[in-house]
């Protein structure tokens, strides 16, 4: 039953972005952040700290270039203290991820269902979204990955 409440808990997630909890609203306040490095992206390890260790659900936040090659990424949120997987790493390709193709190919921001985690173990899912530059063309997506059991604490 807590699996299938988490479930519809994220469904409504997909449908409320005016609400100022809304984890796709801060997603897209992130990448609007991010934009301004959109194709410079040295620097950005620690613009994603900031943000991730705002949010205390975020187990791990990310960036990955249009191609999908992880460019910067964070674990100073949730996943603070926990020692990074090895696939996490800059230059690693996560252009398989249906996650990446999803965004890539629908332009929009997307939330996955629920998996564990490769950083703590525990459930998590992810909130991925479009970085655009600014003639609107995609520079990259940034991936968040929020405990389940941080995030319902809120």
């Amino acid at each position: 039953l807590n699996h299938l409440a988490l479930g519809i808990q994220l469904l409504t997630q997909s449908f409320h972005l005016d609400s100022p909890h809304s984890l796709k609203r801060l997603a897209e306040g992130w990448t609007d952040k991010l934009a301004v490095r959109a194709g410079h992206w040295d620097a950005l390890g620690t613009q994603l700290d900031e943000l991730a260790a705002a949010s205390p659900f975020v187990e791990l936040a990310y960036v990955v270039d249009q191609r999908g090659v992880m460019v910067a990424f964070s674990t100073a949120g949730a996943g603070a203290g926990h020692e990074r997987p090895t696939g996490v790493s800059i230059g690693a390709s996560f252009s398989d991820r249906p996650w990446f193709q999803a965004v890539s190919r629908d332009g929009r921001t997307i939330l996955t269902s629920l998996y564990d985690s490769l950083l703590t173990g525990e459930k998590c899912f992810t909130v991925a979204a479009p970085i655009r530059e600014p003639g609107g063309a995609l520079a990259g997506v940034l991936g968040v990955d929020v405990n389940v059991r941080s995030w319902t604490r809120i």
